[in-house]
């Protein structure tokens, strides 16, 4: 078990953590890399807002996640390709189910890559942005 973080700072000490700095460059080949993308969120007024891209980014790297069940979230994460958890014990159970079990974590990446390219792709928008200033 390791925990790796990206641009994050290195505020965790631990020997099962990693951090590293975020760069551009760095990026896709970090989330490449994710067995279990991770989304801890706080529910307030701020994170009820918050887009849920990282849940994407995740999921374009075919990477399933656990995250909270905060506002864009609800929609993105279903359960076919990943966990909702809000508390401690919630989070520990997700966690070991998809550290213990690489053939649904595998299959949930697949399903988190299609729904990324299904719903969010550039082939998926990119008519309908076109569409939309045609009718400008």
């Amino acid at each position: 078990f390791e925990l790796v973080t990206v641009g994050a700072g290195d505020q965790l000490q631990a020997e099962w953590a990693e951090s590293h700095p975020w760069t551009r460059e760095s990026e896709k080949g970090f989330l490449a890399s994710f067995d279990i993308g991770i989304m801890p969120l706080p529910d307030d007024p701020w994170t009820r807002g918050k887009c849920g891209y990282k849940l994407l980014q995740y999921f374009s790297a075919g990477v399933p996640a656990i995250a909270s069940p905060v506002g864009a979230n609800l929609e993105i994460l279903g359960p076919d390709r990943g966990r909702f958890a809000s508390s401690e014990a919630e989070w520990l159970e997700a966690l070991e189910a998809l550290i213990l079990d690489s053939a649904t974590r595998r299959e949930m990446g697949a399903n988190a890559r299609s729904f990324v390219e299904e719903n969010y792709s550039y082939q998926r928008w990119a008519p309908r942005l076109a569409e939309m200033l045609r009718s400008i």
